[in-house]
């Protein structure tokens, strides 16, 4: 293979300790102090470990619910992931910790004790000042602007492909204050820079990046090029279409800057503020389901002494989630956190409109790469601007290097978001946002495949040198690469509604048995079909 850009970091960073002594010095010094002083205190990492066993647990729940033998206790591979856990406390924590999770118990109680430490853990953070001092924590960065530091461009603009550098924005100072942040079994901390412009940016710190963070970066990069071509364009200008892709920055192997400031909500955070309000915990309706399920499973059996078939096992569990969606969660969480939180109707229409264009671009973009259905927690939403992301953090385990998926739905657009939406904006907003990205992006002169070239190329060489580093896979090499192309753009076609126009055009005088944007209408039948949301299984939320 030839020499890839990481073989060339010690050269470059020799040459610019060489050329900017100074510039160097003040990046490393920034680097230091934002990975030194913001990294999570120990009640944190508790919490984020509680977090991770509560979600590993609750898998293989929902893997085990269908099994009528099953004794209901720990499996091995649960009890060595708590025993290591365990080693990482200390003290009185420690202690407790070991009392309170012995090995002898159900998976069941096993989760209701880790529901009850997560909101006790949950409490004592939330009991915290969320703005805090900068003081507290670096003096350095409190007093950047008095300091002797060379001209350093706030984060972020790098990306976004302009011809040149002389007009970016310089960092003044960084602001007196930063902000403690927690969500859905994650916290970090958020800082804001001020610039030369006198603009405020802000920047969430994420700490314990995974080892495919350059993946997710890839992948974001590709959409920044796309938003080049829907800005060039009529049909998409004029819709106000594009990727909104927050600016992400690496400061070191573990540590990013997130672009994103405190309007923005994930679709799991107001999930989790509608359950608290109602008084039950987040995961009760995945256990309700669970023992719902096999309740009705052991009568059938009973019964008819066979296990249900495969019809008779959708339509219980249809059934089971009709009645979560009827009991616990119903389908106006989002609107009606939506109207409590807009500044009257007219504001309310602006983001239900916004909503649907900003879904019309995140459904594009799940379907045409191939990724994992977005779950509720990877979905964020800018209440103030009414701008809606994935998570680049959910991006790097939901993209295979073959560009494909194993999910039943081709993105999701779940009851809430069908509510929220309503029949308006879903027929007339979201399928012709979905068929103008498509058109788009597919005219012959923007050449699609050229620009998923180099893309495609280092996502297979990356793949195949993770699977066998020592292994010649020049053979297989083109035809991945081919391979992924091809089914992007075939899928970007597709939503395009390209069968449809061509069609159209080699038999004008045929009439005409279904409209032209017919194939986005099907995917977003097969999105909302109550069916196909059962087959994807409760860790979607499907309800919600």
């Amino acid at each position: 293979y030839p020499r890839q850009a990481s073989d060339y970091v010690e050269e470059v960073v020799q040459l610019l300790k060489t050329a900017f002594p100074l510039l160097v010095l003040s990046l490393e010094t920034i680097v230091d102090q934002v990975a030194g002083k913001f990294k999570s205190s120990g009640e944190e990492d508790t919490y984020r470990h509680l977090c991770m066993l509560l979600s590993d647990a609750l898998q293989n729940y929902v893997l085990r619910m269908n099994s009528l033998n099953d004794d209901g206790q720990l499996n091995q591979n649960t009890v060595t992931t708590l025993s290591r856990s365990g080693m990482t406390l200390s003290g009185q924590i420690k202690k407790d910790f070991d009392e309170a999770f012995s090995p002898q118990q159900t998976v069941y109680e096993y989760i209701q004790k880790l529901q009850q430490w997560r909101t006790r853990y949950e409490r004592n953070l939330d009991s915290k000042p969320r703005i805090q001092p900068l003081d507290a924590l670096s003096h350095y960065l409190t007093e950047f602007q008095f300091l002797k530091v060379d001209e350093i461009e706030v984060p972020g603009q790098y990306t976004e492909d302009k011809d040149s550098n002389q007009n970016f924005v310089r960092i003044q100072r960084f602001g007196p204050k930063f902000e403690n942040c927690r969500t859905h079994g994650i916290t970090w901390k958020r800082i804001t820079i001020h610039g030369t412009d006198n603009s405020k940016t802000a920047f969430s710190i994420q700490l314990n990046s995974t080892r495919y963070s350059r993946r997710e970066e890839r992948v974001m990069q590709i959409f920044r090029t796309f938003n080049g071509a829907l800005t060039r364009k009529k049909e998409s200008r004029k819709r106000n279409l594009s990727f909104h892709i927050p600016a992400v920055v690496s400061f070191s192997p573990n540590l990013r800057l997130f672009q994103t400031d405190s309007s923005y909500v994930s679709l799991g955070d107001i999930y989790d503020l509608y359950c608290e309000e109602q008084g039950f915990a987040k995961e009760d309706p995945f256990l309700f389901a669970g023992e719902k399920g096999k309740k009705v499973m052991r009568e059938y059996m009973q019964q008819t002494g066979q296990q249900p078939g495969k019809a008779e096992y959708l339509t219980l569990k249809k059934d089971i989630y009709d009645e979560v969606a009827t009991k616990m969660v119903p389908e106006d969480v989002l609107t009606r956190y939506m109207i409590r939180t807009m500044d009257g109707p007219g504001e309310l229409w602006r983001m239900r409109k916004q909503f649907a264009l900003q879904l019309a671009s995140c459904s594009f973009m799940t379907y045409t790469v191939a990724a994992k259905s977005i779950y509720l927690p990877n979905m964020e939403i800018s209440i103030k601007a009414a701008l809606l992301h994935r998570k680049t953090t959910h991006w790097s385990a939901e993209i295979l290097p073959i560009f494909a998926t194993n999910d039943i739905v081709p993105f999701r657009l779940t009851p809430n978001m069908q509510n929220f939406l309503g029949p308006i904006f879903t027929e007339g907003i979201l399928t012709s946002g979905i068929l103008a990205i498509g058109r788009s992006l597919t005219e012959p002169e923007f050449d699609l495949e050229q620009q998923l070239c180099l893309f495609s190329r280092d996502e297979v060489m990356t793949w195949l040198r993770g699977r066998a580093p020592n292994s010649n896979h020049e053979a297989s090499f083109k035809k991945f690469v081919g391979a992924n192309i091809d089914g992007v753009v075939k899928r970007a076609e597709l939503m395009a509604c390209k069968i449809e126009r061509d069609q159209a055009v080699n038999n004008p005088t045929a009439p005409v048995l279904a409209p032209v944007i017919q194939t986005v209408t099907n995917l977003i039948s097969s999105a909302t079909n109550p069916v196909q949301l059962t087959k994807m299984g409760e860790m979607y939320t499907p309800w919600c």
